[in-house]
């Protein structure tokens, strides 16, 4: 009975390490996935308001030479 006991508690041990291990894993790879999007997308922001402010300059001086 004792042995029994003993091999299942081992068993579930390592379960729980693997466990452990791929929600590890999941995390690291889900943050080198996530990091580069989110720098991307402020680069891609940061582009919209530069092409936006350039935009607004071009149709400010057009607006001054039409009128």
């Amino acid at each position: 009975m004792v042995c029994s006991f003993m091999s299942a508690g081992f068993l579930e041990s390592i379960v729980f390490v693997m466990i452990i291990k791929i929600i590890c894993k999941i995390i690291i790879t889900t943050q080198i996935i996530i990091i580069p999007i989110i720098i991307l997308q402020i680069i891609i922001i940061q582009i919209i308001i530069i092409i936006n402010l350039l935009f607004d300059s071009i149709s400010f001086k057009l607006i001054k030479a039409q009128g």
